[in-house]
Order: C-alpha cells, then structure tokens, then sequence
C-alpha cells in the first residue's frame, strides 16, 4: 500500500474522537453491500453469542487458532 509507517497511529487516535453518526456514516459509505466480516475477541461469558450470530454466520474460535498456541 506504499506506506513506510504504522497506519494505526493515525487511525486510533481519529476514532477516539469519532461520534456514532460518523461511524455509521462511514459504514454506509465504505462497507454497506459488500462481503464482511469482523472479529469479537472477549471474555465469553460477557459476549451475547445470540446477538452476534442474528448478524450472520457465527463461528467460535479456540485460542490456539487464532494465536497459534
């Protein structure tokens, strides 16, 4: 992508500022009609598995599959 530095120290910062709107503005904008797909890593136990998988195909990954261990 013909970036020589880390692309999040732009980002992160941005979105700690970001308003909900803006972010479903950009949604709209750049994502809405294509194929996606996100990741939610957490404590299970304070993760509603039923809400994610109304979204969509819902997988659960072990640790080793995402880590490697």
């Amino acid at each position: 992508m013909n970036r020589d530095y880390d692309i999040n120290k732009d980002i992160y910062p941005a979105l700690k500022e970001m308003t909900m709107e803006e972010l479903k503005m950009f949604f709209n904008q750049n994502i809405k009609g294509r194929d996606y797909a996100f990741t939610v890593i957490g404590n299970k136990k304070l993760v509603d598995s039923d809400v994610l998988k109304e979204l969509g195909e819902y997988k659960e990954l072990t640790l080793e599959e995402i880590f490697g261990y």
